[in-house]
């Protein structure tokens, strides 16, 4: 076959988010919600009630710390590197909620600032399918680019949503990396920046929130949205930490563009980039493997079987000298 897929178990985090994404966008269609402000106000305070899962694996979690002086230093490191991703987060927040940054190659923008990122911070070495993926993407981010340009759409507001976009592949691939290599509980740090977020957001709104009427099409909304937006932060999270960022926003893209599809009209060329952009995603995440011109020589799962069968046979090897030593 020239294509095959790569099936994981934690792959199956993401179905479970399109549905329970979906499902939110559904219950909301039932209610007029005026109070805007308030339910962007009320996300971040949801955001804060993942240190629930933070405290439960804490409490059912078997290993030790070790309180020494490198733990201190790697709490400093770490201290520096929070303080780093609020203050970029903040940015990114200022700029969300006073300007309209919405773009069509949002998600392209996405792959491409995750990919410099994972090379800067992961050290990410390329292999061959992984530079198919990339130049499927580039050619993606080219055409979008040159319409811009053609409708002279190269403006400050193009400028800010690159500078978004930016900013939030950042923070998702930096808590990836603090999590990764300083074993950072990823629901603790979520919840750290949803405090801060309630913060900032009255700040910047304290005006703008009001409550809305607590009747009882409003308590079931109010209490509806609480469950399933705690639900889709917590996959969001749980992606990130068993996946990657990519996975997480491939699947929100995904997501999006499902329930988009009533809502905007797209040309056939919009679509026809969009199918592309998902299977360059599936290429370079290693889900969808290439098995044509040798594309499929580095996935990291042959790497792992060559490595094995490497060890075993460097042990043969061994066992046969010393084998002929005994024998003489």
């Amino acid at each position: 076959m020239l294509l095959s897929l790569n099936f994981n178990k934690n792959l199956l985090y993401l179905p479970i988010f399109m549905v329970v994404y979906i499902i939110q966008f559904f219950i909301e269609g039932y209610f007029k919600t005026e109070e805007e402000y308030f339910y962007s106000f009320f996300s971040y305070i949801i955001q804060i009630f993942l240190i629930i899962f933070y405290f439960y694996e804490k409490y059912f979690s078997k290993n030790k710390i070790n309180k020494d002086n490198n733990y201190y230093k790697m709490n400093l490191k770490i201290i520096i590197l929070i303080i780093f991703l609020l203050i970029i987060s903040s940015i990114n927040e200022y700029i969300l909620n006073l300007y309209d940054v919405n773009q069509k190659d949002d998600f392209i923008v996405f792959i491409l600032f995750f990919i410099i990122l994972e090379k800067s911070l992961f050290n990410q070495y390329f292999y061959s399918h992984q530079k198919v993926s990339i130049i499927l993407i580039s050619i993606s981010f080219l055409y979008y680019f040159v319409t811009n340009i053609v409708e002279s759409k190269l403006n400050l507001s193009y400028l800010l949503f690159l500078l978004s976009k930016y900013s939030y592949t950042f923070i998702l691939v930096l808590i990836k990396y603090i999590n990764t290599k300083y074993f950072m509980n990823i629901y603790l740090l979520s919840s750290i920046f949803g405090f801060f977020g309630v913060i900032q957001f009255s700040i910047q709104h304290q005006n703008n929130i009001s409550l809305p009427t607590l009747d009882i099409n409003n308590i079931f909304h109010i209490t509806s949205f609480f469950i399933l937006t705690l639900i889709i932060k917590f996959l969001l999270y749980k992606i990130i930490l068993t996946l990657s960022p990519l996975h997480s926003e491939m699947i929100y893209y995904i997501s999006s563009t499902i329930i988009k599809i009533k809502l905007e009209k797209n040309s056939i060329v919009d679509y026809i980039i969009f199918g592309l952009c998902i299977i360059s995603s599936l290429i370079y995440l290693e889900i969808l493997i290439l098995n044509f011109y040798n594309l499929n020589k580095n996935i990291k799962e042959n790497i792992i079987e060559r490595g094995k069968n490497e060890i075993i046979h460097e042990l043969n090897e061994e066992y046969d000298i010393d084998d002929s030593q005994i024998t003489n």
